[in-house]
């Protein structure tokens, strides 16, 4: 997180997307106001890695649940659905999930997470983190 831009060459299950999820939460605690998102090739799909990696980091580090806005209410805080995924942060930080479409336009970011690129002839190219 020192530097705008790094790039990583990794094998699979190496945690990228745990990493760059901890690094966008991270983001938010230490930024007060910073907005952040993640974007994967549906809603569904961002929807259920974030959870998954949001829930193994609570599990990692409990004490990061008290950033969270509604904490004392739920065993992993949070507003997790079938295709959502929305974190407030007690300093108005925001992480969540949106779609990467034309409509989802008008909703300004500091940076965010796009997980599973693919170029135009659908090989994979990887996980993105935007500054």
């Amino acid at each position: 997180m020192r530097f705008k831009d790094v790039y990583v060459t990794a094998p699979r299950a190496f945690s990228k997307s745990f990493l760059t999820i901890l690094a966008l939460f991270l983001q938010c605690v230490f930024i007060p106001g910073r907005k952040v998102f993640i974007c994967a090739n549906t809603k569904q799909q961002a929807a259920q890695i974030s959870r998954e990696k949001i829930i193994e980091i609570y599990d990692h580090w409990p004490l990061l649940k008290k950033e969270i806005v509604g904490n004392e209410l739920k065993e992993y805080p949070g507003n997790f659905g079938k295709d959502y995924t929305t974190l407030k942060f007690k300093n108005g930080s925001q992480l969540d999930v949106v779609l990467a479409s034309d409509a989802a336009r008008g909703g300004r970011r500091h940076g965010g997470l796009i997980d599973e690129v693919r170029d135009g002839d659908g090989e994979m190219i990887n996980t993105v983190v935007l500054p």
